[in-house]
């Protein structure tokens, strides 16, 4: 009587056992669970490295953010020479961001207003989400706008300038005005119009500041050249933002009221 030496089995004279055979066409488990292992640790490698590099980068902005904060005059000229296309872009978005939160808590007391009229004016509300994306979108979209126009305006003065430089001379506009929408959203869930007030008024003074700031302490054009820039650049991004707001406000308004009434003026 013989013994199959993988497996054990008992066999007949002259019988041959298929457990090496059935093995090879079932494939190696140990083999599969080996490779799905060193596949699993080198995806998990993947997304440690991702997530190192994602911090090192908001480290890297929030350095930036607020070297700028605390001395921008100071800190202005390396930050838009070193032209960082990612810290300028961050920065827009978390502008972006806090506008369109901003515009959410507008938009809820909205809301509130009109469910004080009951159901039937259910078809009168206007929807937070939708509101929100727009802005957060449009927000970009316009601060990508306006370094578009500086850029032009500069390079029609004959100065030297690139659009990345011209990118973060405008994300150096949200290092101030993204603090100060954080602050007109806490004030607008206390105060509706005491929030409006500090977005629209200190929000432009401060976000002009800044500009000029960065305008002044990079810019090749004289005096009297920079001021015209800065003029032109700020008429022609005023006209391109009413535009923006008829579009943003035409999206989201309740068609009942898009006849007889515009949002444009309000965002």
């Amino acid at each position: 009587m013989a013994f199959c030496r993988y497996c054990g089995k008992k066999l007949e004279d002259g019988e041959v056992c298929t457990c090496q055979q059935s093995a090879e066409a079932a494939g190696n488990p140990a083999a599969e669970t080996a490779a799905a292992g060193t596949a699993t640790f080198a995806q998990t490698i993947k997304q440690s490295e991702a997530v190192e590099q994602g911090k090192k980068v908001a480290m890297n902005v929030f350095s930036q953010f607020v070297s700028l904060l605390k001395a921008p005059a100071s800190n202005a000229a390396a930050f838009i020479r070193k032209a960082d296309v990612v810290a300028s872009v961050i920065l827009l978005a978390l502008q972006g961001l806090f506008s369109a939160i901003f515009a959410a808590i507008l938009v809820g007391n909205v809301n509130d207003l009109i469910g004080i009229a009951g159901r039937y004016a259910k078809e009168l509300k206007i929807s937070g989400v939708g509101v929100f994306f727009q802005v957060w979108i449009y927000s970009i979209l316009l601060s990508v706008v306006f370094a578009g126009l500086y850029l032009g305006a500069t390079k029609l003065l004959k100065g030297q300038l690139n659009f990345k430089e011209a990118l973060s001379v405008v994300a150096m506009r949200s290092v101030i005005v993204i603090p100060v929408t954080l602050v007109a959203c806490l004030l607008g869930l206390m105060n509706v119009t005491l929030g409006m007030v500090f977005f629209y008024i200190v929000g432009t003074l401060v976000g002009m500041s800044f500009f000029t700031i960065a305008h002044n302490s990079i810019s090749d054009l004289t005096p009297d050249k920079k001021a015209y820039a800065a003029l032109a650049v700020f008429v022609v991004f005023v006209l391109v933002s009413l535009l923006f707001a008829k579009v943003v406000s035409a999206g989201f308004m309740p068609s009942v009221l898009k006849g007889g009434f515009s949002m444009g003026g309000v965002m």
